[in-house]
């Protein structure tokens, strides 16, 4: 029997690889659009292809993944505190902890404006970070945390902050860096 959670993860992952299968074309037009929400987009009308019935209850969520996927090829396991502690290691360390708090804090949406907010924009950059630095992305579980940025006690950015602060995870942070560096190579 599977849980909600893996059942969520499952949708995502199949979503990725629609994504991942676009032409170049398609690919460099969500590029392109990437950090803005689906009505200012241009040019990605055939993106609604793409989704489920889960898609399309998060479909900002969605767009905003899919417009991220094209700017980073590296793969990596785990939430995304565990590619900035691995970004950490490999940037400066100041510099990539202060950009990731401001994430954490980031509103995902504004007034009358789905989607929106200071979120997609401190992503997509952070995004690009870890590309320049070689370290991959878990775009499912991106997608499945963003769906839940806004649960009761910022579960998320609770769980993004110990993977990337917990001394005891950092071992475990290194070593899902390494195994995705190994596989990238290989």
């Amino acid at each position: 029997m599977t849980t909600q959670s893996e059942a969520a993860l499952a949708s995502a992952t199949d979503f990725i690889e629609r994504v991942k299968r676009l032409s170049r074309g398609e690919l460099a037009a969500l590029r392109r659009n990437a950090g803005n929400t689906l009505p200012e987009a241009r040019g990605v009308a055939w993106f609604y292809r793409l989704l489920d019935d889960e898609g399309y209850r998060n479909l900002e969520v969605y767009f905003l993944v899919a417009t991220l996927v094209g700017l980073n090829p590296y793969a990596l396991r785990g939430d995304f505190g565990v590619t900035m502690r691995a970004v950490q290691g490999k940037a400066n360390p100041e510099g990539v902890e202060r950009r990731f708090r401001i994430l954490l804090d980031a509103d995902w949406e504004t007034p009358g404006r789905a989607g929106g907010g200071e979120l997609p924009f401190r992503l997509r950059q952070l995004v690009k970070l870890a590309a320049a630095h070689q370290v991959g992305v878990d775009w499912a579980q991106l997608l499945v945390d963003l769906g839940r940025w806004h649960w009761q006690g910022k579960r998320v950015q609770r769980q993004w902050a110990e993977r990337f602060y917990a001394p005891y995870l950092a071992a475990e942070s290194e070593a899902a860096a390494a195994a995705a560096s190994d596989e990238t190579k290989g």
